[in-house]
């Protein structure tokens, strides 16, 4: 396509300002691409709306606030590294980034001499670290993928382990279950709804389905 420049000199024509109108809810936040279960990679554009709803849910229901030490591990093409930024930097706590991947004992050493306190880890890069204990880590998120059991009991014992779910469409994260002992070694559930958010499990006629018959997943809601 062709780019056309404006070289003319400004005037009074030619606005100072930034042109945008006053940001707004609503307004997009950032774009990022998925290819949720398609393949077919798609940009999905966020709104401010969604995430700010978001970063409070995980400030309120994690604990994250001054004082708290959240890990950056996540890839940015993964929209659960933003999730991780906004958790930390709006609610005051500290964002501590490592300067290269880490995983299995190396991301367990980066997690133990840094005093995490808050880390958000699929559960592929948690089942390589070596079990150990980790005082500092008092919240700990896991998603995107199931949980194997084992490691679904060491790591949330003692701590607040939470397994989130959501598409990218919904703003990262739409449900979230906490993962503790009377799981047992059956699979972890979405749980229940972030905040202001609802969820309907509904058939093809968009009609809810009773208990224990499968549907769709509708999401409502700022997200």
């Amino acid at each position: 396509p062709l780019l056309t420049l404006d070289t003319h000199p400004r005037n009074h024509h030619h606005p100072t300002h930034n042109p945008t109108p006053a940001l707004h809810p609503a307004h997009p936040a950032y774009l990022i691409y998925t290819s949720g279960s398609t393949g077919r990679p798609k940009a999905v554009v966020v709104s401010h709306r969604g995430l700010a709803n978001l970063s409070e849910h995980q400030r309120v229901r994690l604990g994250a606030g001054p004082g708290c030490r959240v890990s950056q591990l996540v890839s940015l093409s993964f929209d659960a590294s933003v999730a991780e930024l906004c958790m930390a930097l709006l609610s005051g706590a500290c964002l501590v980034l490592p300067d290269r991947s880490l995983v299995g004992e190396e991301l367990g050493d980066f997690l133990a001499d840094r005093a995490i306190s808050h880390a958000h880890l699929p559960p592929a890069l948690l089942a390589g670290i070596p079990f150990r204990p980790l005082p500092a880590l008092r919240s700990l998120m896991v998603g995107a993928e199931a949980c194997p059991p084992d490691v679904r009991a060491f790591w949330s014992a003692g701590r607040l382990m939470v397994n989130a779910y959501g598409p990218t469409e919904a703003t990262v994260d739409s449900c979230f279950a906490v993962c503790g002992p009377e799981l047992g070694t059956g699979p972890a559930p979405i749980g229940r709804p972030v905040f202001n958010t609802r969820v309907y499990v509904l058939d093809e006629a968009l009609r809810p389905v009773v208990p224990g018959v499968p549907g769709e997943l509708y999401i409502a809601g700022p997200g």
